[in-house]
C-alpha cells in the first residue's frame, strides 16, 4: 500500500510526465538574421598573450575599442580570437552560423 501511494504521488507531482511525443522538442530560436558587418574595418590592435584591444571603425563612422571580456557592440556578434593582425567574430547564435575575420588594411 505504501509503495502505491508513493507512486500515486510521484505520478501527481508531474516528475512521472515525461515530454509530449506529438510536441516539437523545446529549443531555443535562432536568429533568421544577423546585423551586417560590412561596413567595419579593423584599424588597429595592441596586446599580447590572452589580453588585446582593437579598434575598430564601425559603418557608422564611430571608432569603437573592443575586448574579448565585453560584449560586441552588435549583441549578436561575439568575439572568437584575437591574432596580431586580425579578428575573427561569429554569429553563433544565427539559424546559419556565420564567422567573419577583420584584418588590418596595409596602408599605402
Amino acid at each position: 500500500m505504501k509503495h502505491k501511494c508513493w507512486l500515486l504521488l510521484w505520478l501527481l507531482s508531474g516528475f512521472g510526465f515525461g515530454r509530449d511525443p506529438f510536441q516539437p522538442p523545446i529549443t531555443t530560436p535562432c536568429l533568421v538574421s544577423v546585423p551586417s558587418l560590412q561596413g567595419w574595418q579593423l584599424k588597429g590592435i595592441i596586446g599580447n598573450g590572452t589580453r588585446y584591444i582593437a579598434w575598430m571603425h564601425e559603418d557608422k563612422g564611430r571608432v569603437v575599442a573592443v575586448m574579448r571580456e565585453q560584449p560586441f557592440p552588435l549583441r549578436e556578434w561575439q568575439i572568437d580570437s584575437f591574432e596580431p593582425e586580425a579578428v575573427t567574430l561569429s554569429a553563433p547564435d544565427s539559424c546559419h552560423p556565420q564567422q567573419t575575420i577583420l584584418r588590418l588594411k596595409e596602408q599605402a
